[in-house]
């Protein structure tokens, strides 16, 4: 039996956070394979789409019917531990830093108790998010295996869709933050190596959108990609870095002018410039196109770059910086490209697949869990994708001072000769749009014209479409009273018809 663990009394704005992990599991978990821990909201049905498909990001699940739904075992929390976390100050966010971070003793013996009569029959641990107390009760209970997962940086429509799967912790803390090359090397003997050209071809999932970026559009420019505010990567494993930090950061190696700046889509904050050129990318991927270089805290961006070969930095505690470790060989940079993106991230197809969840429990190597999920991905079929092409971004030496913009602007003659020529432009702007009017206005009134006399012609062809209709329809009546009249004749004079019939047969 599995226990699902709902990371509880956290709260970012809309509810318990892990709620539809919840109904995912009850997609592929039966009620004798799975318990749920969590707190008393994490539990309330008011919200549940019962009996409905539900998607979140790239995946589709079928939400359990109400009866299904009870059908299932919850252990729910005390209330008053979220008294206690909530006893040293700063909301919510204070909150969900503190289940991240720290041992909470109240929340520790809360798990022991609720996953100690379990006893022998707990395969594993299942949670969403890092959470020391829940480590320490399972040490106490020994060493009970505590399974990481989260959403993986490549989403769909884009890419195929993938997910973490970690021993070890999620966002921070990860396995791949602390491998060595030579452990990698030993992980991922017998592994058989694609190409990174082959690599983006499996995890791509819609080659045309690739085929239509524009490959020269790279201005040179240093890319920051920003993320959510209170993402537990941001709150959590920002290694002290924030946005505002990350921007100045930039800003002083390449000037706002050399940097290109992407918010997350969703932020709760949206960056409107003054510290860099704003980003109006249609995608990711249009991003990446743009830049040298990206330069972020935890962004899944910093991924995408690292599959589609731009050079990253790293701020925060991110997986994705074992890949700029140097290893040794001319192998390493394919090798290390391999166990990361088919090693360690899993295709979605395996996310909270019993099966698999199990198979992972005997610990395959990487090589293995390699092998397995290759199986997965070349089920669709696929073909190479190069890499986007290289380019060179210059950093300044030094600090990049700016000028004394601001400062500039205070004199009252520049200020004058400003309003001067801004009024100039705004007059030649409405002697514009006043001669774009007049052109549109007699175009307007052509087209009424035509129109007028269009509606005339067809009016008239109407009226005589019906006199012809009628014309035709008055002939006809015509031949068929005739011909009605030649059957009469005929058939009052048998022998006559009878010779006229020989007669045709003897005609040639």
């Amino acid at each position: 039996m599995f226990a699902s663990v709902l990371l509880p009394f956290a709260e970012r704005g809309a509810g318990p956070l892990h709620h539809w992990v919840m109904l995912a599991q009850m997609a592929r978990f039966s009620p004798d394979e799975i318990v749920f821990i969590g707190d008393n909201a994490c539990f309330d049905e008011e919200r549940v789409p019962f009996g409905e498909w539900t998607k979140v990001g790239g995946l589709r699940f079928l939400c359990p019917t109400r009866d299904q739904f009870r059908s299932y075992q919850f252990v729910v929390l005390d209330q008053s531990i979220a008294t206690a976390l909530a006893s040293a100050g700063g909301g919510h966010l204070s909150v969900f830093r503190r289940l991240l971070l720290e041992r909470v003793p109240e929340l520790e013996e809360a798990f022991f108790q609720a996953l100690q009569p379990l006893g022998d029959r707990l395969e594993a641990v299942l949670t969403w998010s890092n959470c020391p107390s829940l480590r320490a009760a399972l040490q106490r209970l020994g060493d009970v295996p505590l399974v990481h997962n989260e959403l993986g940086p490549l989403r769909s429509p884009l890419y195929r869709e993938t997910f973490y799967f970690d021993f070890k912790g999620v966002n921070g803390n990860t396995s791949p933050a602390a491998w060595e090359p030579g452990e990698v090397r030993t992980q991922m003997e017998g592994a058989q190596l694609l190409s990174p050209d082959e690599v983006r071809g499996l995890l791509v999932a819609d080659p045309a959108r690739v085929q239509a970026i524009d490959v020269a559009a790279s201005e040179q420019l240093v890319g920051v990609a920003l993320q959510v505010e209170d993402d537990s990567n941001t709150v959590a494993y920002g290694n002290g870095w924030n946005s505002l930090e990350l921007l100045y950061d930039v800003m002083g190696r390449v000037g706002p002018d050399g940097m290109l700046v992407r918010s997350h889509p969703g932020a709760r904050f949206r960056y409107s410039g003054g510290l860099g050129r704003q980003d109006d990318s249609v995608d990711s991927l249009a991003f990446l196109a743009r830049v040298a270089e990206v330069v972020s805290i935890n962004s899944s961006v910093l991924v995408e770059a690292v599959l589609w070969g731009r050079r990253f930095d790293a701020k925060g505690d991110n997986p994705v910086r074992f890949l700029a470790r140097p290893g040794e060989g001319a192998d390493w940079a394919t090798l290390a490209f391999n166990a990361f993106f088919l090693g360690y991230l899993v295709p979605s197809e395996l996310l909270f697949d019993p099966e698999y969840y199990r198979w992972r429990l005997t610990w395959p190597s990487l090589a293995e869990c390699h092998a397995r999920h290759l199986q997965v991905l070349t089920a669709r079929g696929t073909c190479p994708i190069a890499a986007l092409p290289d380019a060179r971004s210059v950093p300044a030496e030094g600090l990049v001072r700016l000028p004394a913009m601001w400062t500039s602007t205070l004199g009252l003659e520049r200020q004058v000769a400003d309003l001067s020529r801004r009024v100039a432009e705004a007059g030649g702007a409405a002697a514009r749009w006043q001669s774009e009017a007049e052109r549109n206005w007699d175009e307007l009134t052509w087209f009424k014209q035509e129109h007028a006399r269009l509606t005339d012609e067809l009016a008239a062809a109407s009226q005589a479409r019906e006199v012809l209709q009628t014309q035709v329809q008055e002939r006809l009546e015509g031949l068929q009273a005739a011909l009605d009249a030649v059957q009469a004749r005929l058939q009052e004079r048998p022998t006559l018809l009878s010779k006229l019939k020989r007669l045709i047969r003897r005609i040639p």
